[in-house]
């Protein structure tokens, strides 16, 4: 190949890879718009890496266009990561109480492996999601030590549990308007202190009508959030990330705070395959909770990990 040949080649290769990145990065900045383009969203640790490749590659071979256009579409993924730049500003605080969310998927067998991570965690509540009549007497022993419990098995992935070491104030499973799957709802007494649990596990956006059923879930599960002030725990499989429009709206209504914000960047879902792997698994509090801890569990089977985090109620 002559060298006008490479040169030709080698910018046409940037340039389409810049194109290419250029445009999911749009489609990204549209994610209000469809549910196709909310997809994009997701994803801007991956895009990012992927311009950052082609920028340096056209450094490397000089072609400053194609690099100052891929800088310029780099930004607004830099500016959404930032919601996980890692920061050493936590609180000291001692701890008054741990909970711990884990999706642990319908169809794993590893029963026996879940059931001795959850007792070796001493956890204050656990909320468990896609939990079938299988799971449900797999996980019978933590009866002993969680006397408290709502379990809601269902043959299908939208089944869910709550085990609580203290007693229920109140507890039902609720379901929201225009959805069909449920969630819990508790408010657990800490020796004095009440505290609020909101347990969830909306549909995955894969189309127009689950997207329009998971935004509706996220809509109802914040007016459900905003009815008491009560010191508050949310948290479950939201099958979004923050960067979605709609989780964002949830945030915004509910004034909700993310336990992993500056925590740096901990994916939960498909943890194994890079171009795939997601924070969709939150915990979210109010400000009557400050979170002293937050950590990502071992895989366990599931295509998701643990969530675990540990709160100080706020003066």
């Amino acid at each position: 190949m002559s060298r006008d040949a490479k040169h030709l080649f080698s910018s046409t290769l940037l340039w389409l890879s810049v194109v290419a990145l250029a445009g999911a990065t749009l489609l990204s900045l549209l994610g209000r718009l469809h549910w196709s383009f909310e997809l994009f969203t997701h994803f801007p640790l991956q895009i990012a890496s992927g311009l950052l490749v082609v920028i340096l590659a056209a450094l490397l071979f000089r072609r400053w266009i194609p690099a100052a256009f891929g800088l310029l579409c780099l930004l607004p993924h830099l500016v959404a990561l930032s919601h996980y730049y890692p920061s050493h500003e936590f609180s000291t605080k001692p701890s008054d109480f741990r909970v711990l969310s884990f999706n642990v998927l319908t169809s794993n067998q590893s029963h026996d492996t879940v059931l001795a991570y959850l007792s070796e965690r001493d956890a204050d509540v656990i909320f468990l999601t896609e939990i079938n009549p299988d799971w449900v007497e797999a996980l019978s022993p933590l009866d002993s030590d969680y006397p408290y419990r709502v379990k809601f098995p269902r043959h299908d992935n939208f089944g869910m549990a709550l085990y609580s070491r203290h007693p229920f104030a109140s507890h039902e499973i609720r379901f929201i308007e225009g959805t069909r799957v449920p969630l819990v709802h508790a408010v657990i007494d800490l020796g004095g202190h009440e505290l609020e649990v909101i347990g969830c596990h909306p549909v995955p956006p894969m189309g127009s009508p689950q997207a329009s059923a998971r935004n509706d879930y996220l809509a109802g599960l914040a007016e459900i959030a905003t009815i008491n002030t009560l010191p508050a725990v949310i948290f479950g499989d939201f099958n979004a990330t923050v960067w979605s429009p709609h989780l964002r709206d949830f945030i915004k209504a509910t004034s909700l705070k993310d336990s992993g914000r500056k925590r740096g960047f901990q994916s939960t879902w498909r943890r194994l395959n890079p171009f795939f792997s997601l924070p969709i698994d939150h915990i979210f509090h109010n400000a009557a909770l400050t979170c002293t801890s937050r950590q990502i569990g071992p895989a366990l089977g599931s295509d998701h990990r643990p969530v675990i985090a540990e709160f100080a109620l706020t003066p």
